[in-house]
Order: C-alpha cells, then sequence, then structure tokens
C-alpha cells in the first residue's frame, strides 16, 4: 500500500502515529478525538481500495487499542502520572 491513511477529525489531521504521539505528549486531549469515528472512517477507506491492508489494519488497531488506555483513565478520572506512581 503506498499511500497510508492519514486521521481527519475537527482538532486533527495526519497520521496515527502523530496523534498518539501528541496525546501521549498532553499536547492534545483524548476526549476531543472521537475514536469511534476514525475507526469508521478507517473502514470505510479500507473499503476503496482494492486489497486488504492486513499489516496496515493490524497497525492501526494496535494504535487505536494503545489509544484506549488514556481514553479509559480519563473516564474514569484517573491521570496517567498518578497511575506511573504506583
Amino acid at each position: 500500500m503506498s499511500e497510508s491513511y492519514n486521521v481527519r477529525t475537527d482538532v486533527f489531521e495526519g497520521p496515527m502515529e502523530l496523534l498518539l504521539h501528541l496525546i501521549e505528549k498532553r499536547k492534545l486531549h483524548i476526549n476531543d478525538i472521537s475514536l469511534a469515528k476514525i475507526t469508521d472512517d478507517y473502514l470505510e477507506y479500507t473499503q476503496t481500495l482494492k486489497t486488504f491492508p492486513l499489516s496496515a489494519a493490524a497497525h492501526f488497531i494496535l494504535i487505536a487499542s494503545t489509544l484506549e488506555i488514556p481514553l479509559s483513565l480519563a473516564y474514569i478520572g484517573i491521570n496517567a502520572r498518578r497511575r506511573r506512581r504506583h
């Protein structure tokens, strides 16, 4: 696959890796994006391709699941700094 998928939201546009990096560095808040919408958009994107990008899809799932950690912490009110101390 020569062209990689770029996330497009109201607050971010770019590769998933950059989105993850910005969230980890607290430059972007996880609640400012919708992982459900990003996933829906990715599934639509894969349907436009001639062949299913298995390796790229696995990479997308890895990053999306990694993004679920800070999202889960934000929902239950635990900040990542306090979690790392324990």
